[in-house]
């Protein structure tokens, strides 16, 4: 099943080694969008984009007042920023790795749809916790600490 094209233009602001620079090279042509890498410290000013994709929080906060495109930040594990600081980064929205292929499809997609993203929920923009239930069940003790750890 193949997605629906989307259409627009993606500049990633990411080390060339990184996972998702890789993940990005690989899906984004493949969905139609025309996409570019940068190194973290290269400057957006002089490139055309409809949605900034970042690992880098402390390098948004310098872009924000001089970019108004959209941000898609990948965060480590669902280390999400604080609700202050999304909302200086606003239109933001928030990915936590491990990312699956469907979950940047979407979120590309509701970016690119709307012209600019209002926060549709506390959980999308800013990390807030819902009062969700997750069953774990692992029978390694190892590993039960450390699914303890990452859900607490």
């Amino acid at each position: 099943l193949q997605a629906l094209p989307l259409r627009g233009r993606v500049i990633a602001q990411c080390s060339a080694n990184s996972g998702l620079a890789q993940l990005l090279q690989t899906w984004l042509p493949r969905w139609g969008l025309e996409y570019k890498r940068l190194e973290t410290d290269d400057s957006l000013l002089g490139h055309s984009l409809d949605v900034l994709i970042s690992d880098c929080p402390d390098c948004l906060m310098g872009l924000r007042p001089s970019i108004g495109t959209p941000i898609l930040l990948v965060t480590a594990y669902g280390s999400f920023l604080e609700p202050e600081l999304a909302r200086r980064l606003s239109p933001l929205r928030q990915l936590a790795r491990p990312l699956s292929r469907n979950q940047l499809y979407q979120a590309l997609k509701h970016v690119l749809e709307h012209t600019a993203i209002a926060p549709s929920s506390a959980s999308d923009t800013t990390g807030e916790q819902r009062n969700t239930r997750v069953l774990l069940v692992e029978d390694n003790p190892v590993n039960q600490l450390v699914a303890k750890g990452l859900l607490q």
